[in-house]
């Protein structure tokens, strides 16, 4: 089994009119954790789709373990008008590759869906509608989402974004407890400097094209 889950060699990512980060070697091993930040629009986001195969490299390569099983948790923004999805039908979307079409993961999974909502303190809402919970809790639904398929990798791209103090405390606690129970590499986008202060990162900043490792106590 090789060490690492994805590794990058030369790789430039971005759009057939922009180039957005080139020249990136990078190897991630499996349960590292990697932080990732950057300016808007710089291409964090291009990046981790570039990663997961949604979009192609512009140049270079990436070579993913197809062993894997990687989940990934999108911006907010992009979850969060789920329509009109109860909890559990949110969860049942992490298990869609185990699953035939139109097939049910209740009751094959229940006692999964039951400890991975105990985890993550939402057993009450099972049936509450996706839309109508609070940012804090829509996150650690999304979270129990990507943990239900029990990957190896997780990839969350600004998680924390939109939450309060309070709740972006508490989302980064759990997934810092999470992560010391479980074996997984995790990827982390944030622009809040205090997200990554929870657990040991290797921290890369994507900064005038290019992927730069910095260290925790020179980030400001």
């Amino acid at each position: 089994m090789q060490s690492s889950f994805v590794s990058c060699k030369n790789l430039s990512v971005g759009y057939s009119d922009r180039l957005l980060i080139k020249d990136i070697n990078l190897t991630i091993d499996r349960n590292a954790n990697i932080g990732l930040i950057g300016e808007n629009g710089s291409g964090k986001t291009t990046l981790l789709k570039t990663l997961l195969g949604i979009i192609k490299p512009i140049s270079g390569e990436v070579e993913i373990d197809k062993n894997n099983t990687i989940s990934y948790i999108p911006q907010i923004r992009e979850t969060e008008d789920l329509l009109p999805f109860s909890v559990e039908e949110i969860l049942e979307m992490g298990l869609s590759k185990m699953l035939s079409p139109w097939q049910s993961a209740l009751p094959r999974f229940k006692d999964k869906f039951d400890s991975i909502l105990e985890r993550v303190s939402l057993s009450e809402y099972r049936k509450h509608l996706f839309k109508n919970l609070s940012g804090g809790q829509k996150q650690r639904i999304m979270l129990a989402q990507a943990l239900i398929s029990s990957p190896d990798a997780i990839i969350l791209d600004e998680p924390t974004q939109g939450l309060d103090v309070n709740q972006r405390k508490n989302f980064m606690k759990l997934l810092k407890e999470i992560k010391q129970e479980k074996e997984f590499a995790l990827i982390l986008v944030s622009h809040i400097f205090d997200d990554f202060k929870e657990m040991d990162f290797n921290i890369y900043r994507v900064e005038d094209g290019c992927l730069k490792y910095i260290e925790q106590k020179d980030m400001r």
